[in-house]
C-alpha cells in the first residue's frame, strides 16, 4: 500500500477470527499452506484534515502508513476500495478486504535523448509571452 489516501466500505459489524493455525512437529504453531495473506489495519486516530482516519497496514507482513477516506459518489478512488471487519483482539483492530484495487504507477520507458534545449512552453511561459509581445492576431487578409 503506498502512504496515499485508502478509501473505504462501511465496517460490518460481525468480528472475524484471526487466520487458522495448526500445530507443528515442534510444538510450535505455523500456518496452513491454505491461509489467506494477512491483512490487517490499525486505525491510530483522525487524520489531520480530521476528514479521515489515520492507519498502519501490516499486508503481507509489509507495514504501511496510510489514510483511510469515506467513498464518495462521483469522487476518484486515489487508494483501494476497502471493506473492514472489526477483530475481536482490539476495537481499533481491522481484517482488511479489499473490494476494487487502486490505480496502479505505469513506468514508461526513459525518453530518447534529444539534440538542443528542451521544448517546454508552459501556461505561465505563454502568458508571460502575451504579456510582452502580446497575444497572436488571428489570421486574415494580407
Amino acid at each position: 500500500m503506498s502512504g496515499g489516501p485508502v478509501s473505504k466500505a462501511p465496517p460490518t459489524d460481525a468480528a472475524s477470527s484471526p487466520p487458522q493455525e495448526r500445530e507443528g512437529a515442534s510444538g510450535g504453531s505455523t500456518s496452513t499452506a491454505a491461509e489467506p495473506a494477512r491483512d490487517i489495519v490499525f486505525v491510530r486516530g483522525p487524520s489531520e484534515d480530521g476528514r479521515g482516519l489515520d492507519i498502519l497496514r501490516l499486508k503481507n507482513d509489509e507495514l504501511s502508513a496510510g489514510e483511510l477516506r469515506e467513498a464518495k459518489d462521483g469522487q476518484p478512488i486515489n487508494g483501494e476500495l476497502i471493506k473492514l471487519s472489526q477483530r475481536s483482539e482490539h476495537d481499533r483492530l481491522y481484517d482488511v478486504e479489499v473490494l476494487a484495487e487502486g490505480p496502479r504507477a505505469t513506468t514508461t520507458a526513459p525518453a530518447q535523448p534529444r539534440k538542443g534545449p528542451p521544448k517546454v512552453a508552459s501556461d505561465a511561459y505563454r502568458a508571460g509571452w502575451e504579456s510582452i509581445f502580446g497575444a497572436r492576431k488571428p489570421p486574415g487578409l494580407n
